[in-house]
This record gives structure tokens, C-alpha cells and sequence, in this order.
């Protein structure tokens, strides 16, 4: 989206929004990907088209399909991500003893997602 439609970005930022990141594409999650892509697919949240924002409006991050590997949580750390919403485990935000500061993992709800809609 930041490639293509630049316009909707800078307007996220003059209007104070906050986006996630979300990969680069639903059609290869980071479980079909090797460490090398896996790394470079995260990194790209913070890649040059999407700096028209503030990185406090980019620190965020759910996975396409809620994927990870053993190694996204440190990828996504290392990337400056400061909140996950991949784990759908607690109804309470708690910290992950990744990055510093931790690593926060907030609440997220199947319910919520578009699957349901889907599977009727």
C-alpha cells in the first residue's frame, strides 16, 4: 500500500492515525518464508515509503493469517516493533521478555477478523 498509494499514507499521517504493519502480501506468509525473507519482510514495515509517518504511528504488527516462526518476535523487535497482535492466547496486554523495551503483546480476537466472515 505504501508503494502504491502513497496518498493514503500521508494522509494517515496529517490525520494522526496509527498503522500496523501486516506483511507484504497475504499470498506468502512468514512460516513459508526462509530466515533471510522472513527478517527482510518485517524490516519492510519501516522501509522508506512507509517513514511518512512517525515511527510511533508504524510500531505495530499483525501477522497475515497470525503466522510466525520461533524467530518473528525477534525480527519484529529488532525492526523497532514495539506491540504484536499475533498471540490471541489472553484478553490482557502482557510484555515478552524480547527487546528493549519488551516486546507487548495486545489483546486480539478471531472474532474480530475477516476468517469468520469466510467459514459461514
Amino acid at each position: 500500500m505504501c508503494d502504491h498509494h502513497p496518498e493514503i499514507i500521508e494522509e494517515a499521517g496529517r490525520l494522526g492515525w496509527e498503522l500496523i504493519g501486516h506483511n507484504e502480501t497475504n499470498a506468502l506468509r512468514l512460516t513459508e518464508m526462509d530466515g533471510a525473507q522472513e527478517r527482510d519482510a518485517v524490516r519492510a514495515n519501516n522501509r522508506p515509503a512507509s517513514t511518512r509517518l512517525p515511527a510511533s504511528a508504524r510500531s505495530g504488527w499483525l501477522g497475515a493469517g497470525l503466522a510466525e516462526t520461533w524467530n518473528t518476535l525477534d525480527y519484529l523487535a529488532e525492526a523497532a516493533i514495539r506491540y504484536v497482535c499475533d498471540w490471541v492466547n489472553d484478553d490482557q496486554p502482557y510484555l515478552f521478555e524480547i527487546g528493549n523495551p519488551p516486546l507487548v503483546s495486545l489483546p486480539y480476537s478471531v472474532q474480530t477478523n475477516d476468517v469468520p466472515l469466510f467459514r459461514k
